[in-house]
C-alpha cells in the first residue's frame, strides 16, 4: 500500500475543506434594505447641501449690493454738495442763494420761544429745520416770480440719480437746513439767519420690481396721487417704545403709520424711514431734535405697524426726546422709499424694499 498517496489524499481533502470554509465565512453583498437606507441618507444630505446654495447666493448678492450701495450713497452725497452751490432766484426777504434752502422766512415769532425771553443780547439759538426731499410737493411750494423751487431743484438733481453704467442702481437724496435766532428780538426786523451748511441724507436703492430703473421712475405723477419708484413718499407715523420699568433699557420700539397713505403702502422690511418733522412743541428745547433721524424697518406687526430692525430703532436719547411729546401731537412727518411703484397698476407698490444703504453728511451752502 502506498502510504504517500493516502497522505496526499488527506492533504488534498483538507485543502478543499479549508477553501469551502473560507467561502462560507467571506463578506456578503448589501441587502435591499441597506441600499434603501443608504440612498435615503444620501438624499437627505444632497437636499441639505442644495438648500445652502440659494442662501449663499442671496448672501453674496446682499454683500455686493451693500458694497455698491455704500459707494453709491457717498457719490450721491458728493453730487448734492455740488447742487448746494447752485443758486436759485433771490426773493426780497430773506435773500436765498443755495438750491438747498427750502425753509424760507419762518412763521415763528418770539412769543413761541418763551425760554429765550430774557436771555443776554447776542445769544444765538439754533432752530432745527425740517427734512425735505428733492421733489417735495408736501412741504415745498415756494414760488418766486413764477419760478417754483422744487422744479429747479429736481431739474438739477434728477439727471444724476440713475446710474448710467448700471441702471439697476440709483440714489434718493434728502436735505435739511437749520435756522439760527439771535437775541434780542426786534419788531419788524429779521432775526433769523441760516448756518452755512446743510445736512444731506442719501439712500442708495436697487430696482426690485423691474430689471432696471427707467426714466419713468423719475417722472412725477401728473395727478399727484402716487410717486414713481425714485421719488419718496411722505406720510405720518407714530414712534412707540416699551421700556423696562425703573430702567433705561428699551424692550421694544416700533413705528405705526397713519392710514393707508403712499408711505404706509411702500413700507417693507429693510426700508429706511427718515423723520422729516417731529412736531415737538416750538416752546420746547427739544423742538426738531428728531428731524433727520433715520431708522430701518424690521418685521411687520400688521395694521401698518412695524418693528424696527435690530440695532436700527430708537436710542435712549431718542426716548428722552420723545418724552417731550407729552401733550403734543405725536404724529411725525416721515419719508419712505421702500417698495417700488407697480408699472402695471398706478397707485400700487410691489416687491421688497429698494433700500440698500444710507449715508449722511454735511455740505457747505452759500447763504
Amino acid at each position: 500500500m502506498d502510504l504517500r498517496f493516502a497522505i496526499c489524499d488527506l492533504t488534498s481533502a483538507g485543502s478543499v475543506e479549508a477553501r469551502m470554509k473560507t467561502g462560507r465565512t467571506g463578506r456578503r453583498g448589501f441587502s435591499f434594505t441597506e441600499i434603501l437606507f443608504a440612498v435615503m441618507i444620501l438624499g437627505i444630505g444632497f437636499i441639505m447641501v442644495a438648500a445652502m446654495f440659494p442662501v449663499a447666493i442671496q448672501q453674496t448678492q446682499n454683500s455686493g449690493d451693500e458694497t455698491i450701495g455704500a459707494a453709491l450713497a457717498r457719490s450721491g452725497a458728493g453730487y448734492m454738495a455740488q447742487v448746494a452751490q447752485q443758486t436759485w432766484p433771490v426773493p426780497p426777504n430773506p435773500p436765498i442763494s443755495s438750491l438747498l434752502t427750502p425753509t424760507f422766512y419762518p412763521t415763528f415769532v418770539p412769543t413761541v420761544y418763551p425760554s429765550m425771553v430774557g436771555l443776554p443780547p447776542g445769544t444765538v439759538v439754533t432752530l432745527q429745520g425740517a427734512v425735505f426731499s428733492c421733489y417735495d410737493t408736501f412741504h415745498d411750494n415756494q414760488i418766486v416770480n413764477g419760478d417754483q423751487h422744487i422744479f429747479d431743484l429736481w431739474g438739477a438733481v434728477s439727471p444724476n440719480i440713475m446710474q448710467g453704467s448700471d441702471p439697476r442702481y440709483a440714489w434718493v437724496a434728502f436735505y435739511k437746513r437749520d435756522w439760527t435766532l439771535t437775541q434780542p428780538f426786534v419788531n419788524g426786523a429779521n432775526p433769523f439767519s441760516r448756518p452755512p451748511y446743510a445736512q444731506v441724507i442719501v439712500i442708495a436703492v436697487r430696482a426690485r420690481n423691474t430689471p432696471t430703473y427707467t426714466p419713468a421712475d423719475l417722472l412725477p405723477s401728473p395727478s399727484g396721487t402716487t410717486e414713481p419708484s425714485l421719488i419718496p413718499s411722505v406720510g405720518q407715523a407714530t414712534l412707540k417704545v416699551t421700556m423696562l420699568p425703573a430702567s433705561n433699557t428699551i424692550l421694544s420700539s416700533e413705528i405705526d403709520f397713519t392710514g393707508t397713505t403712499n408711505a404706509s403702502l411702500r413700507a417693507a422690511e429693510g426700508a429706511f424711514v427718515v423723520i422729516s418733522n417731529d412736531y415737538l412743541p416750538t416752546s420746547s428745547a427739544a423742538h426738531g431734535l428728531l428731524n433727520g433721524h433715520v431708522y430701518r424697518i424690521g418685521t411687520s406687526l400688521g395694521n401698518n405697524s412695524w418693528e424696527f430692525g435690530p440695532g436700527d430703532g430708537l436710542s435712549a436719547g431718542d426716548v428722552t426726546t420723545l418724552n417731550n411729546l407729552m401733550g403734543a401731537n405725536t404724529q411725525f412727518d416721515v419719508f419712505v422709499v421702500g417698495r417700488g411703484a407697480d408699472p402695471n397698476n398706478p397707485g400700487q407698490y410691489i416687491g421688497p424694499a429698494q433700500d440698500v444703504a444710507v449715508y449722511s453728511t454735511f455740505v457747505p451752502c452759500p447763504n
